[in-house]
């Protein structure tokens, strides 16, 4: 059994935590609690750490290139790679990139949608992967909640049938997100779906306040990072131009 599948067992007996990192500061922060089951290099990158509108603006280099920085400190954990845009639709190329992602560290991927061919492929090659359904951000203009039972159903029974070790549902109204879950042998995890599933994947910045320009409901923020680093920062500058900093003991 690979180390994804055996954590992603966990999730029938208690909570799956899973969190988006991108960097060092955030891998290392993680890799302290062993209460979080997985890591997820997710495309939301495109948006927190390089500050584009949507996720739609990064590539599988970029992915890459954070995902060695996160298998770097974690040693432990799985390790999830989210598959960019245009990275995973065609099949032969997604061979080629997730053959890549697995050479640079990653324990298994994640496509968002229903790409049949892809997860076939994945399936023969023994690739572990997670499938991400409900509002689609890499193919969706403007977020929408969620609320198709039977088209969902329909798409998360083919992703468990193709062999997808779980699915993930983003922005799934709670009841509807409650009954696939019913109705699947596979974990369901969320992001603002609800607390019906078994899990849930989210964007660690998100929650530590680093990126100021989310607004999401189902962020609480149980520390604005941003601000107190603004406050500090302030603090820092005044000091420079006052002669302050550096005091006498603060160079060499």
């Amino acid at each position: 059994m690979t180390r994804l599948k055996e954590v992603l067992k966990r999730g029938f007996e208690k909570p799956l935590i899973g969190f988006s990192v991108y960097d060092y500061f955030g891998a290392k922060l993680v890799d302290k609690f062993e209460e979080v089951d997985f890591v997820l290099v997710g495309d939301s990158l495109s948006m927190v750490f390089k500050g584009r509108p949507d996720v739609r603006h990064v590539d599988m280099d970029d992915m890459l290139y954070h995902l060695e920085i996160v298998r770097h400190v974690i040693k432990d954990k799985p390790v999830i790679l989210d598959m960019p845009l245009g990275s995973y639709e065609d099949p032969m190329k997604a061979y080629e990139n997730v053959s890549k992602a697995i050479s640079r560290g990653a324990d298994g991927v994640m496509i968002e949608g229903i790409y049949r061919s892809t997860m076939e492929m994945l399936s023969d090659e023994d690739i572990d992967f997670i499938v991400h359904l409900g509002y689609k951000p890499k193919y969706d203009e403007k977020p929408r909640i969620y609320r198709d039972y039977n088209s969902l159903l329909r798409e998360a029974i083919l992703c468990q049938e193709l062999g997808a070790e779980a699915i993930k549902l983003e922005l799934v109204e709670s009841n509807v997100a409650k009954m696939v879950k019913e109705k699947l042998d596979i974990p369901v995890l969320g992001v603002g779906s609800g607390p019906y599933l078994d899990g849930h994947i989210l964007v660690l910045y998100d929650f530590l306040g680093m990126y100021p320009d989310l607004k999401a409901r189902f962020v609480r923020r149980y520390i604005d990072l941003f601000s107190l680093a603004e406050e500090a920062l302030s603090k820092l500058i005044k000091d420079i131009i006052s002669g302050s900093y550096p005091s006498t003991n603060e160079f060499y």
